[in-house]
């Protein structure tokens, strides 16, 4: 089952509280090709159930039963899976790296909860998975930060794609019943003048602003809102056209060109989307186009490393 770092967490410290058992699995290093990165991790509970990847397949499927093994004798592993040539063709692989992977109990439910609690609200934080007297340190640096700037069908929609992507996401919108209406419990709803309400928010390389209002007045107000804040990422909705008399508007009142030639717009990745739901898609697709080509990633600092 698909779930972001912060759920996984929610979910250990739950099931711990509750008296269950659960086990992480972290994908703690790679060599050669492989399935996933190093960071990636799946929660495997005591019933069996999955929450999160390590990438998938059958590479996946024998971590799991190996966690299953894990949670019944109550002891972790390092498991070494070589992808090599036998593995591989027998699997329907062609990888042909090796992976190492942690497979530590949850435990300690109030630490996991507080973990959780900060990555959740984008404070730097670290998981860390003991197996005997080894410690394998999972970094998690702070969520990058979603300002959706309107509440309709398109920024409805962004909103979801962007949760189910570990983006922590705010929504803007003048409009309450349209927040309290139709934008997610998870996503921090934020009502009031765009302008002002874009003003008083912080603004860093790990902001991502979303311009996707109900017309050209407000696209316009909120872009001069947010010129020049420091954001590290901005993007617009809206035609050619459109886009090309909003960019004059902004100049004629001192917005740099310097900073209009950053403004992702058209916003979105050319997808060939028509519909509201494949615009929201490109979006999306983009947001983590530009998060991927960051160097800002959950690393992991195994035994023997140096911090």
């Amino acid at each position: 089952m698909s779930a972001t770092i912060g759920q996984l967490l929610e979910k250990a410290a739950e099931a711990v509280a509750s008296g269950g058992k659960a086990a992480f699995c972290l994908l703690a290093k790679t060599t050669g090709s492989s399935p996933a990165s190093a960071g990636a991790i799946m929660l495997v509970s005591g019933d069996g159930e999955t929450h999160g990847t390590i990438g998938g397949g059958c590479v996946e499927a024998s971590v799991v039963e190996s966690a299953k093994d894990a949670l019944i004798f109550g002891k972790g592993i390092v498991q070494t899976i070589p992808l090599d040539h036998n593995f591989a063709w027998k699997e329907g692989l062609i990888c042909g790296g090796t992976i190492e992977v942690v497979i530590a109990l949850a435990t300690d439910a109030e630490k996991l909860a507080a973990v959780a609690k900060e990555y959740q609200n984008r404070v730097p934080t670290k998981l860390e998975l003991a197996i005997e007297d080894r410690t394998w340190t999972l970094n998690l640096p702070p969520r990058p930060h979603v300002y959706i700037v309107g509440a309709g069908h398109l920024g409805q929609d962004v909103c979801r794609h962007a949760l189910s992507l570990d983006f922590s996401v705010s929504v803007f919108d003048d409009r309450d019943d349209m927040l309290k209406r139709f934008i997610p419990e998870e996503a921090t709803h934020i009502h009031g003048n765009i302008a002002e309400t874009l003003a008083s928010v912080p603004y860093d390389d790990e902001t991502y602003t979303v311009i996707v209002t109900r017309g050209h007045r407000d696209d316009a107000v909120a872009l001069h809102a947010v010129a020049g804040k420091g954001a590290g990422y901005v993007g617009m909705v809206g035609s050619k056209r459109k886009i090309g008399l909003t960019f004059n508007e902004l100049k004629d009142k001192g917005v740099s060109q310097e900073f209009l030639k950053t403004v992702h717009a058209p916003i979105g990745m050319d997808i060939g989307a028509q519909t509201v739901s494949e615009i929201a898609l490109s979006i999306a697709a983009q947001l983590v186009e530009v998060r991927r080509n960051k160097p800002i990633e959950p690393t992991v600092l195994c035994p023997g490393s140096s911090p």
